[in-house]
């Protein structure tokens, strides 16, 4: 699912967290955007704790 670097792309994380496929034929910046916020608002509890854990 990650690249060379082992970030995975918004495209892969969408179908893997989302269930969604985007990015099919021409590129819609404004469609990455909102499934951005989605994956957030997906994981915001846990992401928002490990924040805070990590933070102290």
């Amino acid at each position: 699912m990650a690249d060379c670097h082992g970030v995975p792309s918004l495209k892969k994380l969408a179908k893997a967290v989302l269930g969604i496929d985007i990015q099919q034929g021409e590129h819609d910046s404004i469609i990455d955007a909102r499934v951005a916020l989605r994956l957030y608002l997906a994981v915001k509890k846990k992401w928002e704790n490990d924040i805070k854990r990590y933070r102290h």
